[in-house]
Formats: C-alpha cells, sequence, structure tokens
C-alpha cells in the first residue's frame, strides 16, 4: 500500500482520484465527476504552493472532497 501524509492537499487528491476511477465514461453524470475532479485537483496543487485560488473554490472543493470521501454505508454501532 502507497501511504501519504495526511495533509489537505493530499486528502483532496484523494478524492480527485475517486471521482476519477469510480465514475468512468458509462457513467451518465461523467462529465460532472471529472470537473470534480478537476477542481479538487487545482486546489490541492494551490494548497502545495501558495497560488491564489477565485473566490470560493476553496470551500467548493472541501464541500466535494467531503461528498467523494463520505462513508456510503454508515457502519452499524451493536450494542
Amino acid at each position: 500500500m502507497i501511504t501519504a501524509p495526511d495533509t489537505l492537499a493530499n486528502n483532496l487528491r484523494a478524492a480527485a482520484a475517486i471521482a476519477r476511477f469510480t465514475h468512468g465514461p458509462a457513467c451518465p453524470d461523467f462529465a460532472a465527476h471529472q470537473r470534480a475532479a478537476a477542481l479538487l485537483e487545482r486546489v490541492a496543487a494551490a494548497e502545495d504552493t501558495g497560488a491564489r485560488l477565485r473566490a470560493g473554490e476553496r470551500a467548493a472543493a472541501l464541500r466535494t472532497a467531503e461528498m467523494y470521501l463520505a462513508d456510503p454505508e454508515p457502519a452499524e454501532v451493536s450494542a
């Protein structure tokens, strides 16, 4: 397994990879997932380099990353 430091930029890149690999050309929302991945990668690069982003771009990337990194099946708690 490949590991990387737990940084915002790396988490954004992980979310971008999930968006690209789990939604292929057959997905009806393929273009939207590709745009989301591009946004995540752009913001990750800006986090690394300190480049300026457009207004709201970082917040949009954080919301998008949360969507892709969220557990789709919450764990059941047994008593």
